[in-house]
């Protein structure tokens, strides 16, 4: 069970909280079979005994059609990833630890490029492995960051608290204001919220 459920489990054992309701939104990868994710999900919260409404949402193809506006937040993030050396060119850092897997066993679809456009999916588990870092990987990452926080202030926007699971931060401290920035833009005008690290490596045990 990863942290922030479990941390949400917990929150409802309090008198403060033991009325709230709970909501938990999964992200899959594009082309995933949503309604499978979603009665697998709905089954194990079930199983859990966890009274929550279980929502699964789809992380979109991103297009490089930028309007004015992210263009601008993409070149602001572009030149802080050139002040780390993170330019055009491949950065060979092999003793970058990966950020842990999170809640999706789907590989990502292969990227599609072309000269004019390019499309790729992204997973909110993909991670700077530490090896072919390009500006392109943290450009998706960014890309992720905008459109997840657009679907929690939508659909969450007026909720009391936010639990978000996390990568674990990246061991090269290089890395470290890519991962801050990308934090800070996941979570901007949103209301309380909790950042929680998920590891994906805690198990439970249905009897």
């Amino acid at each position: 069970m990863c942290g922030g459920l479990r941390m949400m489990v917990g929150c409802r054992k309090h008198r403060i909280w033991k009325n709230c309701k709970v909501r938990i939104y999964a992200v899959a990868n594009h082309g995933e079979d949503l309604t499978k994710v979603h009665e697998k999900l709905k089954k194990w919260v079930y199983n859990l005994r966890i009274d929550a409404k279980v929502e699964v949402v789809e992380i979109p193809l991103f297009k490089y059609d930028h309007n004015d506006e992210v263009k601008n937040f993409l070149a602001t993030r572009k030149k802080l990833a050139a002040e780390l050396g993170l330019e055009e060119g491949l950065v060979n850092e092999k003793e970058v630890k990966a950020e842990a897997d999170q809640e999706s066993d789907t590989k990502d679809a292969e990227n599609q490029t072309s000269e004019n456009s390019e499309e790729s999916t992204i997973s909110y588990d993909e991670a700077i492995k530490g090896e072919n870092v390009t500006w392109k990987t943290i450009e998706k990452r960014f890309l992720l960051s905008v459109y997840l926080n657009e679907l929690m202030r939508r659909e969450s926007g007026e909720s009391r608290l936010l639990i978000i699971n996390l990568p674990e931060p990246p061991s090269n401290k290089q890395f470290m204001p890519i991962y801050l920035d990308y934090v800070d833009t996941l979570t901007t005008k949103l209301k309380a919220v909790i950042l929680v690290r998920g590891t994906a490596k805690d198990r439970i045990v249905l009897a």
